[in-house]
Parts: C-alpha cells; structure tokens; sequence
C-alpha cells in the first residue's frame, strides 16, 4: 500500500489532484480538493482500490479521514466513489452526522439513500466515537451537477481552474446558466 505521497501540486480539479513526486504524477482523487493549490508542496494520505479494471488512488489530507473512509467502505452498499462522497461533505460533519443520528445530513451525499444512510450509522455510530471531531460542524456545500458540468466546459474552452472558479463563486442554475454568467465574468 501506498501510505501517502509528498510533491508538487500540478494540477486541481474539482474531484482530483494530480501530485508530482520524482517526475512522476500521481492521480488522486479526494473528497476536498479545495485546500490544494497548484504549484505548492502537499502531503496526501492514499488508499488504494484495485478492481479489474484500475487502479485508483484515493487521497486525504489528514490520516483519520482515511481511518474513515476505510471504516464507510466495510458498510454494505458503499464503495469507494460513495464514500468520498461523504467525506466530501466535511470530516467533522460526517462524523457529527454519524454520531447524532443525522440521515438528512448524510443524504446530502451524492448516491447515499435513506437505506444507506440509515445503514451508515447502525454500522459506525460506535466507531465514531473515538474520533475527535472540530468546533465546525457544518457541511460543506456540495457542488451541484450543472456547476461540475459548467466548470468542465470552461476549462476545455481553455480558462484555468483558478480563473474559472472565480468566475463561478456563488452561482447556481443550469449548466447554460451557470456558463453564461461566468463568460461574462471573465471578459
């Protein structure tokens, strides 16, 4: 297993990171790829997926979030993609979720149900108590469809992920919408 790797951000997206280390670039994909900036050293813990068709590296920015992830992935039902899901609505709200019976909260995730939800704290709520959870309890706000669908369009136009995610603060809409308004934000 690869425990973590250390190197030079050389590019974010809005589910990935790609970690240079020795000439080589790592493909990572996290559930908060926010706190990365190009250009700048990172440190990330993985954990490695092997299906038979890839191999995938998954990435956390402090070890407990993989502690977790790992924990959400002996739940029945949820794989690797569900649980970065869920960490993308914030460690510590995940775990307050978890430990207060929150099945709204943990609905917010992309492809978790009321049965999944449900499932997740009947399974962990005792394993999360061990861990330390922040003052800052609140999720974070989840990127919608039409925003990741927008922000795709904008980079292949040739705008880069810092210009294109200033342009997008604090829209919502369509896809149509959202690309519209943030063309003429960066004209």
């Amino acid at each position: 297993m690869i425990n973590f790797i250390k190197g030079s951000v050389e590019l974010v997206t809005l589910t990935t990171v790609i970690l240079d280390n020795n000439g080589m670039g790592y493909e990572i994909i996290c559930p908060n790829t926010a706190i990365y900036n190009e250009g700048e050293r990172a440190k990330i813990f993985t954990q490695m997926s092997v299906t038979e068709n890839s191999v995938t590296l998954f990435g956390f920015s402090k070890i407990e979030e993989r502690m977790v992830f790992n924990q959400l992935l002996t739940v029945s039902g949820i794989g690797p993609k569900a649980a970065i899901a869920l960490l993308s609505l914030g460690f510590n709200a995940l775990v307050s979720a978890i430990l207060n019976e929150d099945i709204n909260t943990l609905k917010k995730a992309k492809t978790i149900g009321d049965k999944s939800a449900k499932r997740i704290v009947i399974d962990l709520k005792e394993k999360m108590a061990s861990y330390k959870i922040d003052g800052d309890i609140k999720p974070v706000n989840l990127i919608s469809e039409a925003m990741i669908d927008a922000v795709d369009a904008l980079v292949s136009l040739g705008y880069s992920l810092k210009e294109v995610k200033k342009a997008t603060e604090n829209l919502n809409g369509t896809t149509q919408q959202i690309i519209s308004e943030a063309l003429r934000r960066l004209r």
